[in-house]
């Protein structure tokens, strides 16, 4: 009897624009994106619109003359992009965009009174501290760098800015240790804060980072 039975290949998953997903790009959008698939080019699409939204809200700063503003600087001997760095009068922020549309931004905390006290960042019900890791390592690399271009009494504040995601009502939930979760609504009021750094100081810190971290291209 000939053999009739069929092999049944698997489902060709495909990217929001229609385009067929590689193996290499449904693993990425496995680990990294918090909604559907998307192929590489929808991937960077995504960022670039993403940073767009954030870069707007600090022009209105930069306008007014409260502070400096870069935009995806590379640090350097790595293909790490910062997506933004404010210079304000309180001091450096390092800004990392993420786009989640409609995904619910949780801090899951856990422990406390008699035993260690956990933090979690969770995006669309996933586990997503390599967010968290990120931002902060770019804020170390930042902090270093100013202190070998005699700014090491600057203070530097990572900063995840969530473009159409969900955050948390209370300002409380909005915090992972040092990590703030901001919006592009209110990010300006986040980075503008008084502080000491009068413009002259602000410009010369601005300047240091213009020559420490290269545009990226």
């Amino acid at each position: 009897m000939a053999d009739t039975s069929v092999t049944r290949l698997p489902a060709a998953v495909e990217c929001d624009c229609g385009a067929e997903l590689t193996a290499s790009e449904q693993a990425a959008a496995s680990a990294s994106h918090g909604g559907g698939a998307l192929c590489l080019t929808c991937r960077e699409a995504e960022a670039v619109a993403s940073a767009l939204v954030s870069r707007r809200a600090l022009s209105v700063l930069v306008a007014g003359e409260r502070g400096y503003a870069l935009h995806r600087r590379r640090l350097p001997g790595t293909s790490t992009v910062i997506d933004h760095l404010f210079v304000g009068a309180s001091g450096v922020f390092v800004i990392d965009a993420a786009h989640f549309p409609d995904a619910e931004i949780v801090v899951e905390r856990s422990g406390g009174r008699f035993s260690s006290s956990t933090e979690n960042l969770l995006v669309a019900g996933r586990r997503r501290n390599d967010l968290v890791d990120a931002v902060r390592e770019q804020c170390a690399r930042v902090t270093d760098g100013l202190a070998d271009a005699r700014h090491g009494d600057v203070r530097v504040s990572p900063l995840l800015c969530f473009v159409e995601g969900n955050l948390p009502r209370r300002a409380r939930h909005r915090r992972l240790g040092d990590v703030r979760l901001v919006s592009p609504t209110n990010l300006a009021d986040q980075v503008s804060t008084d502080g000491a750094l009068n413009g002259d100081r602000r410009f010369a810190i601005a300047m240091a980072l213009v020559a420490l971290l290269p545009a990226a291209a």
